[in-house]
């Protein structure tokens, strides 16, 4: 079968959609399906092109046993709804175009958010007769309109226009949680709806990775790696840093780069804090390499209801590697948390339940490590991205294999 992805974000850039749609190419590659990978040219979360890409309108390149297109863009730092719908429509309209000059595919998948990437694909869809498979990982506009980012009436009119069209195109959807499942029937009247949750590559990739025994001697480093963005609560740990100044047996480390990553560094440098440092934007090994290297992790979400159907992929990744995970989302997330007993909840918001969930890990280690060893297990036997995605070219199988 031949499969085009359409994904505004692609490796070697971060975050949990180029990851997860990195996973399904690979799994569908290694199944024997001719893939495709139509995305833009690097740029993400920075804002700047590599110099032989500036001007240039696609390119094709080879990953491992898949090919990737990748298409023009006009980057930005997406810190306005102007400047995002910039960089989100170049994308859109670039990548159609790339798109009318590959083969016709057998399938489409499609990945939102960004939701931008819908439009083209249902034109692609339309023009070349290929059924399409939406991969849907947030409600978009609904959450931008709850976060307040959204405010043009204008704006929310087009992107629930966009969603619904993107939808009912959609031979079937697929979602990360049970919530978001149950949303999307309802708002995708008539659409058939599966969870392929989000997982872990860290199994796959490395296979023969030892546990490594934590909480041996001082400091101790608890970690937060992900998107620095309005949907995450970092000042929190910012706080517990604080309180926590004069306690040299513990740092922290905050590993990733987003629109409040400068107002954290501000907020820390304003406290004169010296123990706590930001990584930055770093690729999916090094940020792996730096959760390994820690002793607790911290995955964390704003306190709002649209986040209860979040499954953070940082969440399996940290479990992943044996750490004991303080969660901030209540929710579907703090379920698996609570009945594996993989580690501790705190109240998004409230830095000192934070800290004392911190203090409790830090003065029993063995429970600590009774936590991350129970995380580890789970996700090595039920959440690898290598087998969700294989669930996934199962689901595709059996609707399209007869009618290809």
């Amino acid at each position: 079968m031949r499969i085009l992805i359409i994904t505004q974000y692609f490796h070697p850039e971060p975050g949990a959609p180029a990851n997860r749609l990195l996973s399904f190419a690979r799994g569908f590659a290694a199944k024997g399906h001719q893939v495709t990978v139509l995305c833009e040219f690097p740029n993400y979360p920075t804002g700047r092109l590599a110099k032989g890409d500036r001007f240039r309108f696609w390119r094709k390149e080879k990953l491992e046993n898949f090919e990737i297109v990748r298409s023009f863009v006009i980057p930005t730092r997406r810190s306005s709804v102007a400047l995002r719908l910039v960089n989100y429509w170049s994308f859109t309209l670039s990548s159609f175009l790339v798109g009318l000059f590959l083969k016709r595919p057998d399938l489409i998948l499609v990945s939102s958010p960004p939701l931008f990437a819908g439009p083209a694909a249902v034109w692609l869809s339309s023009l070349k007769r290929a059924p399409i498979v939406s991969d849907i990982r947030d409600l978009w506009p609904e959450d931008a309109i709850m976060m307040g980012q959204l405010k043009s009436r204008i704006a929310i009119q087009g992107g629930r226009a966009t969603a619904k069209q993107l939808y009912r195109k959609s031979s079937f959807i697929i979602t990360i949680s049970e919530g978001l499942k149950e949303k999307l029937e309802t708002m995708a009247q008539g659409k058939e709806v599966h969870v392929v949750v989000n997982g872990s590559s860290v199994p796959d990739l490395w296979s023969g990775m030892e546990c490594r025994r934590r909480f041996q001697g001082a400091p101790i480093t608890v970690c937060y790696a992900g998107t620095l963005g309005l949907g995450q609560p970092i000042e929190d740990i910012v706080e517990v840093a604080s309180a926590t100044r004069d306690d040299k047996s513990i740092k922290y480390l905050i590993v990733g780069d987003g629109v409040k990553r400068q107002s954290l560094m501000a907020l820390a440098a304003g406290k004169g804090l010296d123990n706590i440092s930001f990584a930055g934007g770093v690729s999916f090994e090094t940020s792996i390499e730096l959760l390994d290297g820690s002793d607790i992790a911290i995955v964390s979400l704003i306190g709002r209801e649209i986040f209860q159907s979040a499954i953070p992929s940082k969440f399996f990744d940290c479990m992943a590697l044996g750490l004991p995970v303080i969660l901030g989302v209540d929710g579907e997330a703090r379920v698996i948390l609570e009945e594996s007993n993989t580690g501790l909840y705190y109240r998004s918001g409230d830095w000192r339940d934070l800290l004392d969930k911190i203090v409790f890990l830090k003065g029993n280690p063995e429970i600590a490590r009774k936590l991350g060893e129970n995380g580890r297990k789970l996700v090595w036997s039920r959440y690898r991205r290598s087998d969700l995605a294989a669930q996934l070219e199962s689901l595709i199988q059996n609707r399209f294999s007869k009618r290809i």
